[in-house]
């Protein structure tokens, strides 16, 4: 044997698996065995974030191949070799190669593999992709393929190789649970991984009614990343599921691990991040911290705003804009190679990143390091998105609402993030700039629960600066915009709160020279006045919105102004007198183009023709108001044309068809948390179960309709009231007469409920004693005007 030629010894397979079963990945498994087999690349490189699971992925996926090749297989772990040229050494030392001394490695290597058919993995190979070992490694690869052609290279990275012949499969982190449910977050890849290591700490360990929430929020916050999972996993034999979740919340540096069997860079995540940001260019750094204060990821153009510091701009000229993009999408496109930033995007929309959760609280805590610099850098984030969204209001209110709805839902992290350094500073401007949008978002989207703690927010910041002698006009014009619009969406989940809110809101901006925000202010009131039944207040709200609007033109609050002009008519007046408002505001609305207003009043246009009998105008109408509402997401619309179809059922006799949209108008009540709508749709159930003949269904219906109508406002539950006594009056008549004596006497019954009363009271007259009668008048006056839902108790 030659010296020139390398000791040739049997093949090995220094595949050392861990004694862990791999959970999930079958999928991955079979994407690799596919680009192996079926689509004979011979590059491929496994790519993924830090701690996702690549290395355990490859060496699962050498075992299983390993069999399909004469050779075997071998893995090379690269994490410890610092020049690219030792890693010759490396795999020969893998592969059982013994170098001569008299041969270059390289070429007695090649010259070994020339004939041999092997799997090679390699090992963390990111770290030998800089730009000064770039080269000599691409090189080396090409060569190893060209010389060894029944080799396989399987590469693990952070970053793209970008050689020709290079085969990319993408690593996500394991399954999560789609919800809380039992069953759903046992079976989830990511959650029986937490389980499993789990219980190497402490035996004992379940997951259980009391922990699954916050196993569940564990493993989302890690994006399903296994690293991240074993290491949380880990502290349950200090801690609760409970108190990691809650420590995560606030930094993932609690999970550094002392376990000595596991790399230097594992033992924490912020060692794996840390490995990451070593192998970065200080440009890409800079943009890296930059980027940390997106929330939900962010585009380009976002970027580009954010980012203007962290480069290192040319002279500035003309062309400033185009060196910018040119400069920044480089280093956006090595980031997404290097996998800290992710990429997304399909055919239909723009091109969008964002940054793993850990990895942005990392690069968070990082820019916390220098105030100033973060002070500044969250500024830039703040007044981009501000001008931003300001600049979707009029497309938020045309009939391109649909675009953005869209883009403002991709973007609410980082508007809710805008709107937190709003109200910290606090800045009188900014958040003046954003109400209106942001409300009309909240409104359409039926996100009224969140609407009310963002203005609620808004308001205490201005608060100081809104009272006293010295507060300026615009401090206090978005101030009391902020307190009407927190009551208006805190009217359906809690009146009693948000009818106070309302009126100050009104009383302190007609203080102002705000004229938008006023006639905004008015409309808003009387629409709630309208469901308080004080009719006469509404209209006056109205008309003096209305004339606001036209004499400063303000379109879209005139549209408003008309649309609810017609609400209120529908309710007090004949269904002709509201038809004909109906008709003025449908002109209107279709002329602004905002898809809310047209749907809004389509559908009352709709409950009038029924009540004219006219039940083909009205199911025409409801179902084009259920179209729009469907292609806008608009869940409470949807709601309120699903309960009028089914009105339009059951007055034609489809009682089962009726059943069912009402049932569908329920759920999506509920699901938004909307007790009105909720109150509506189960008086109208309670009566088609009357009027199929089921009375105990009817009277259970009808009695949750006045519970749920306990959270809305108080016509609205005298309304239920009326018709609960009309089911009662046969099996308890004398808690149906207190009712009915009730509603007569309040002051804000609706007319429908009232002349309902009337006539039940004046038939009850000719059937019992007179002191009946006035034990029943002397009940209705024990109990508050304020809590109609209170004689619910009269019925138990």
């Amino acid at each position: 044997m030659s010296d020139s030629q390398p000791v040739l010894t049997a093949p090995r397979r220094n595949l050392h698996l861990p004694p862990d079963a791999l959970i999930g990945r079958h999928a991955d498994l079979l994407r690799l065995r596919q680009a192996v087999f079926t689509d004979r690349r011979r590059l491929i490189t496994l790519l993924g974030a830090g701690g996702i699971g690549k290395t355990r992925l490859a060496l699962q996926a050498a075992a299983d191949m390993a069999a399909h090749f004469t050779d075997g297989a071998a893995v090379v772990e690269l994490a410890s070799i610092a020049n690219p040229a030792d890693i010759i050494t490396g795999i020969a030392e893998a592969i059982g190669c013994s170098l001569p001394g008299a041969q270059q490695p390289e070429q007695a290597l090649l010259a070994f593999l020339h004939e041999r058919a092997l799997l090679l993995v390699l090992d963390n190979l990111e770290h030998l992709l800089g730009p000064d070992h770039n080269e000599y490694l691409s090189g080396f690869l090409t060569r190893l393929l060209r010389e060894a052609p029944q080799v396989t290279v399987l590469c693990t990275s952070r970053e793209r190789l970008r050689l020709r012949s290079e085969a990319v499969v993408e690593l996500d982190g394991l399954g999560l649970p789609a919800d809380e449910q039992p069953g759903t977050v046992e079976r989830a890849d990511a959650t029986l991984l937490f389980l499993e290591r789990a219980r190497q700490v402490v035996d004992t360990f379940a997951i259980t009614a009391e922990n699954r929430a916050a196993v569940t929020h564990i493993c989302r916050l890690l994006g399903g990343a296994p690293l991240g999972i074993e290491l949380a996993a880990a502290w349950v034999r200090v801690m609760s599921c409970a108190e990691i979740a809650s420590e995560m919340d606030r930094s993932v540096d609690f999970l550094a691990l002392d376990d000595h069997d596991l790399p230097l860079r594992h033992r924490s995540m912020r060692a794996v991040i840390d490995h990451s940001w070593q192998l970065l260019t200080p440009e890409e750094q800079r943009v890296l911290l930059h980027l940390s204060v997106f929330r939900g990821g962010f585009r380009r153009e976002a970027a580009e705003a954010i980012c203007v510091d962290a480069l290192r701009w040319p002279e500035s000229s003309e062309h400033d804009q185009r060196l910018r993009t040119a400069s920044l999408l480089p280093i956006l496109s090595a980031l997404v190679d290097k996998s800290l930033l992710r990429r997304s995007a399909d055919s239909d929309r723009i091109t969008r990143y964002d940054l793993h959760e850990v990895v942005r609280q990392h690069l968070a805590t990082r820019l916390a390091l220098d105030p100033a610099v973060e002070a500044a850098i969250h500024q830039q984030h703040a007044r981009h998105y501000a001008t931003w969204l300001a600049e979707q209001d009029q497309i938020l209110k045309s009939e391109r609402q649909n675009e953005a709805l869209w883009a403002i839902t991709e973007d609410i992290g980082n508007i809710r993030a805008m709107w937190r350094w709003a109200v910290q500073q606090p800045d009188i401007a900014m958040l003046r700039k954003t109400t209106e949008t942001l409300h009309w978002f909240y409104e359409v989207r039926g996100w009224n629960i969140e609407g009310v703690a963002l203005f609620a927010a808004g308001a205490a910041a201005l608060r100081e600066l809104a009272q006293g002698s010295a507060a300026s006009d615009a401090a206090q014009a978005a101030y009391y915009l902020l307190v009407t619009l927190e009551g208006w969406h805190a009217v359906r989940s809690d009146p009693a709160a948000a009818l106070p809110l309302l009126h100050a809101g009104l009383a302190g901006q007609r203080q102002t020279h705000d004229r938008w925000a006023l006639a905004l202010c008015l409309v808003t009131v009387a629409y709630v006045q309208i469901f308080v039944g004080d009719y006469p207040s509404a209209q006056a709200s109205l008309e003096e919105s209305a004339a606001i609007s036209e004499q400063n033109g303000y379109p879209w609050v005139l549209s408003v102004a008309h649309v609810v002009r017609g609400v209120l008519e529908t309710l007090r007046s004949d269904p002709q007198v509201a038809r004909q408002h109906l008709q003025l505001a449908i002109l209107t609305a279709r002329t602004v183009g905002d898809p809310r207003h047209v749907a809004l009043t389509l559908n009352y246009l709709g409950l009038a023709a029924l009540s004219l009998g006219q039940a083909d105008e009205a199911e025409r109408v409801c179902r084009e108001c259920l179209v729009i509402a469907q292609q806008h997401q608009d869940r409470f619309q949807m709601s309120l044309a699903l309960q009028s179809l089914g009105r339009v059922a059951v007055a034609r006799g489809a009682q089962a068809e009726g059943k069912a949209l009402l049932d569908e108008g329920l759920a999506i009540a509920r699901a938004m948390g909307d007790r009105w709508l909720e109150a509506q749709a189960l008086g109208c159930l309670a009566q088609l179960a009357r009027a199929i003949g089921d009375t105990p269904g009817a009277r259970a219906q009808q009695r949750a309709a006045v519970q749920a109508a306990a959270a809305a406002p108080q016509p609205i539950a005298l309304d239920e009231l009326a018709a609960l006594a009309e089911l009662e009056v046969g099996v308890q008549p004398d808690a149906a007469l207190t009712v009915l004596a009730y509603v007569r006497q309040h002051p804000l019954s609706p007319p429908s409920a009232r002349i309902r009363a009337e006539q039940h009271w004046h038939e009850f007259l000719r059937t019992l004693p007179a002191e009946r009668y006035r034990a029943a008048e002397e009940a209705a006056h024990s109990f508050n005007q304020e809590q109609p839902a209170a004689l619910l108790s009269l019925f138990l």
